[in-house]
C-alpha cells in the first residue's frame, strides 16, 4: 500500500531549463519568427495573430511578408454572408461576426498604433475578406483607413525628401488605391439595384447606403488622393429616392442625415474640382444634364476641364454623345447642334450617318413648357423655368473636334433619336438608306424613296462589307431606326431594318467574323417598337361598333360599323414575312389578320430567345396587349371611365357564368398566353382584360397584388411618381426626358 507521506514521484515537475548563454545578448526576432511560420503552416491563423501582436507589443518588429501572409490566412476563401444591424462609423470587432476577419483587423489596428508597417496587399487581403462576408461598411472604413495612411505617407516622404526607393512603397499604394473602391462599389451598386420583394421597405439599402456614404465623405472633403472616381460618381447618382438616413462627420461630430440629399450634395459642391480623368469629366457632365438639368452645371464642368486644368483635356466622342442625347432629352436644340457641328467639320466624319442632313429640318421642335406643368409641384416648375434660362457654353477648344475624335455608333443612334423627336419621324424614312446603306443586302419589296438607279448602284457594293458594318453598329442602332420607323408608320421599312438587325445578330457570333466586337443581342425596346407597328397596322384594319345612336349619319343605325381608317388590304410587309417563314396564307390577308399573326412570330421570338437575355419591361407586355386586346366587331373602347366600372363588368361576368355558364367571346388563347407572361414576370393583369378570361382561365380574372416592386430611380428634378389611369395598360412612369404629357388638360379619373 502507497503511503502518502512518502513523495509522489510521477508528479514530479521536470527541472527548469535554462537558456543557453551565448556570451552575448541575441535578439528573440529570429526565432520568434519561426515559431510565426510553424503556427502558419499548421493552419493556426488566429494564434499566429495573436503571438504577433505580443511581437509588437514587445517592439520586436514584424518582417513585411510574415504580415501579409497572417492577414492572407485570416481571410475568409469561400463568401459567407451575413445578416444584421452594423454600427455605422465605428471600427469595433464586434461589428464582425468572424472570428478570422476580427483578429485581421485586430492585428492592422495594432501595426497602425505602433508603427508597424502597413502594405497594399495586407489592405486588399482584409478588405476582400470583408467584402465576401458582405460587410461593405467595414470594407469602406478600411478604405478610408487606407487613404489616411497614404497621405501620413506621402506627407513624411515629401518631409523627409526619401530617396526613389523609400517613396516606391507610396507609389504601390497609390496604384491599389486606384482599384481598391472598384470592388467596394461594385458590391454597393449591386445592393442599390435591387428592388424590394413582397413590401416597398427600402430598410434593406441601409448599409450599402451608409458604406456608400463613407466613401462620399472622402469625396466631399477632398481626401480622395486620384482622379478616377468614375465609379464613385455613378454609384452616387443612382442611388434610389430613399428616406433612410446615414451617418457622417460633420465638424468631427458623427450627424445623422437623409441619404439621397446628401449624396447630390456632394455631387454638387461649389469648392474647385480635383484635376479628374475624362472618363470622370463625362460623368460629371452625365450628371449635370441628365440628373441635374442644368446646363449651367454642364458649362462649369466643361471649362474645368478643358481650360481650368492643368494641363487641360480636350474631350473625345464620350463627351459628344452625352451633349447630343442630353440635347434632344432636355429639348434644347442648340446643345444638340454645336456638338453635331463640331463632329462634322472634322475630316474623318465625311462617310459618318450624321453628315446626313434632311431636307426640311428643325421646323417641328418640341416646345420647352408645357401646359400640363402646373399640375406637378411647384419645386419643378422652378426647375422648368431655369431651364428655359440657361444655355450651355463650349469653350473654344471643344466648338470643332479633336482630330482623333470619330463618330461612333453611339453617335448615330443619339443623331437618328434627335431627328425623331425634333422633327417628324417620316425625316428618318426620307434619309434611311443615305444612313444605314446596309439595307441594300436584304431582299424586302420596301425601298422606301430610292430610285432604280440608287437602288442598282448600290447593289454593286460588298454585301460581307455591309454586313461587318452592321455587326459594328450594335443594338442600339438599329432600336433607335426601329423605334423612329414605328413612329412615322413605315411597317415595310421597319421590317427591312428588323430583319438585317436580326442577321447582323447572327453574325456578330459567329468567331472571327468581326475581330473586337463583342456578340450582342437586340435589346426588349426594338421587339417594343416592332410590336408597336403592328399594333397601328392592326388598328388600321379593325372595324369597330359604335356604342351611342347621336352623331349618326342620314340612314346609318346603331349598329353600323365604323369603316377602317386605311385600306384593308396589306402590301409590302406582312405578306413578306409570312412567305419566308413558311406560313400559308390567304391571297388577300386582312391588315388585322396579318398584323396578329407577324406579332405572334415576334412574340414568340421574345419568349423562346430574347427572354433569356432581356426580361419584359411593361411597355412591351402593353405593345402586345394594344396588339392582341383588340378584335373586330368589338365596341370601341371609352376615352373615360374610373376603375368602378371595370371592376362592375368583373362581377357582371362572373354572375352571367354562375348562372348561364356564358363566356367572353373576345377571349382567345394567345391573350391568355399574354396575360400568363405578365403575371410571371410580377406584374398584374390591367382591370380592362380581367372579365375576358372569367370562365376561361380563372388566374387572369383574380384581383393579384403587385409582385413588382420598383424603387424611384428617375432624375432628381423628377416630380412624385404619379401613375396615370390606363384600365388597358400596366402603369408606367418616364424616366428619361422632361416628364412633360402632351399639350392637353389630363383626364378626370
Amino acid at each position: 500500500m502507497l503511503d502518502k507521506k512518502q513523495p509522489k514521484t510521477y508528479f514530479r515537475k521536470s527541472p527548469r531549463m535554462k537558456p543557453v548563454d551565448f556570451g552575448q545578448p541575441v535578439s528573440p526576432r529570429l526565432t520568434a519568427h519561426c515559431f510565426l511560420h510553424g503556427l502558419l503552416r499548421d493552419g493556426y491563423g488566429v494564434k499566429a495573430s495573436k503571438y504577433a501582436e505580443l511581437m509588437i507589443a514587445q517592439g520586436i518588429r514584424i518582417r513585411t511578408s510574415t504580415m501579409e501572409s497572417i492577414i492572407s490566412s485570416l481571410s475568409p476563401k469561400v463568401p459567407v454572408f451575413l445578416n444584421g444591424p452594423r454600427p455605422p462609423l465605428r471600427r469595433s470587432r464586434r461589428a464582425l461576426n468572424n472570428t478570422c476577419t476580427q483578429a485581421a483587423i485586430h492585428l492592422l489596428a495594432k501595426a497602425r498604433e505602433n508603427g508597424q508597417q502597413r502594405t497594399a496587399r495586407m489592405y486588399e487581403s482584409i478588405i476582400s475578406g470583408t467584402l465576401m462576408q458582405g460587410e461593405i461598411i467595414v470594407a469602406s472604413l478600411l478604405f478610408a483607413v487606407l487613404v489616411k495612411d497614404w497621405q501620413l505617407r506621402k506627407a513624411l516622404v515629401e518631409s523627409c525628401q526619401e530617396s526613389d526607393s523609400g517613396g516606391g512603397g507610396t507609389n504601390k499604394v497609390h496604384r491599389y488605391l486606384l482599384s481598391c473602391p472598384t470592388p467596394i462599389l461594385k458590391e454597393i451598386h449591386a445592393s442599390l439595384s435591387r428592388d424590394p420583394q413582397g413590401s416597398m421597405d427600402d430598410s434593406y439599402l441601409v448599409p450599402a447606403l451608409q458604406a456608400l456614404a463613407n466613401l462620399a465623405m472622402l469625396w466631399d472633403t477632398g481626401q480622395i488622393p486620384f482622379g478616377s472616381i468614375t465609379p464613385l460618381i455613378r454609384s452616387l447618382y443612382c442611388c434610389p429616392k430613399t428616406n433612410q438616413h446615414v451617418w457622417i462627420l460633420r465638424d468631427d461630430q458623427p450627424t445623422q442625415v437623409k441619404a439621397y440629399p446628401y449624396f447630390h450634395s456632394s455631387l454638387k459642391k461649389d469648392a474647385v474640382w480635383p484635376p479628374l480623368d475624362r472618363h470622370s469629366y463625362n460623368t460629371l457632365l452625365f450628371y449635370a444634364l441628365r440628373h441635374r438639368y442644368s446646363p449651367a452645371y454642364a458649362s462649369s464642368v466643361l471649362e474645368h476641364m478643358c481650360v481650368k486644368r492643368n494641363p487641360p483635356l480636350l474631350p473625345d466622342i464620350v463627351t459628344y454623345n452625352i451633349l447630343i442625347r442630353s440635347g434632344t432629352l432636355l429639348r434644347q436644340t442648340p446643345i444638340t447642334d454645336a456638338a453635331l457641328t463640331a463632329l462634322r467639320l472634322n475630316q474623318m466624319n465625311l462617310k459618318h450617318g450624321i453628315t446626313v442632313k434632311p431636307r426640311v429640318y428643325g421646323l417641328a421642335a418640341p416646345p420647352t413648357r408645357s401646359r400640363s406643368s402646373q399640375y406637378y409641384s411647384s419645386r419643378f416648375s422652378k426647375e422648368l423655368q431655369r431651364l428655359s434660362t440657361e444655355t450651355l457654353k463650349m469653350p473654344d477648344v471643344a466648338r470643332l473636334a479633336p482630330p482623333g475624335v470619330r463618330a461612333d455608333a453611339f453617335t448615330l443612334s443619339s443623331y437618328v433619336a434627335h431627328l425623331t423627336s425634333t422633327g417628324t419621324p417620316e425625316i428618318v424614312a426620307d434619309v434611311l438608306f443615305y444612313i444605314l446603306p446596309e439595307l441594300f443586302a436584304v431582299d424586302h419589296p420596301s425601298w422606301g424613296s430610292l430610285t432604280l438607279e440608287e437602288h442598282r448602284a448600290l447593289r454593286k457594293s460588298s454585301r460581307r462589307e455591309y454586313m461587318l458594318r452592321a455587326v459594328e453598329y450594335g443594338p442600339r442602332v438599329f432600336a433607335a431606326i426601329i423605334n423612329a420607323l414605328a413612329k412615322a408608320g413605315r411597317t415595310g421599312l421597319a421590317e427591312r431594318v428588323w430583319i438585317l438587325a436580326k442577321r447582323a445578330e447572327r453574325a456578330s457570333w459567329i468567331p472571327g467574323f468581326a475581330p473586337g466586337v463583342a456578340p450582342w443581342c437586340l435589346s426588349v425596346h426594338a421587339y417594343t417598337s416592332m410590336l408597336q407597328c403592328y399594333a397601328a397596322e392592326a388598328r388600321k384594319g379593325l372595324t369597330l361598333r359604335r356604342r351611342r345612336v347621336h352623331h349618326l349619319a342620314v340612314g346609318e343605325t346603331e349598329g353600323d360599323q365604323w369603316k377602317p381608317r386605311s385600306s384593308d388590304h396589306v402590301r409590302g410587309w406582312a405578306h413578306f414575312i409570312l412567305t419566308r417563314r413558311k406560313i400559308r396564307a390567304r391571297t388577300r390577308l386582312s391588315r388585322h389578320a396579318a398584323a396578329q399573326l407577324t406579332g405572334k412570330l415576334l412574340f414568340e421570338s421574345m419568349e423562346s430567345g430574347g427572354q433569356d437575355i432581356y426580361e419584359p419591361d411593361a411597355r412591351f407586355f402593353n405593345a402586345a396587349l394594344d396588339l392582341f386586346g383588340r378584335r373586330a366587331n368589338m365596341h370601341a373602347r371609352r376615352q373615360r371611365c374610373g376603375p368602378e366600372r371595370w371592376r362592375r363588368n368583373l362581377r357582371i361576368a362572373n354572375r352571367w357564368f354562375e348562372q348561364r355558364g356564358t363566356m367572353s367571346r373576345n377571349f382567345s388563347p394567345m391573350l391568355q398566353r399574354i396575360g400568363e407572361a405578365i403575371i410571371a414576370a410580377g406584374y398584374s393583369v390591367p382591370p380592362g382584360f380581367r372579365h375576358l378570361f372569367v370562365g376561361h382561365w380563372p388566374e387572369g380574372s383574380h384581383y393579384r397584388e403587385e409582385r413588382h416592386y420598383e424603387l424611384d430611380r428617375r432624375p432628381l428634378i423628377f416630380p412624385p411618381l404619379r401613375y396615370s389611369w390606363r384600365p388597358h395598360a400596366i402603369p408606367t412612369a418616364k424616366t428619361r426626358g422632361l416628364p412633360l404629357g402632351r399639350n392637353r388638360r389630363p383626364a378626370r379619373r
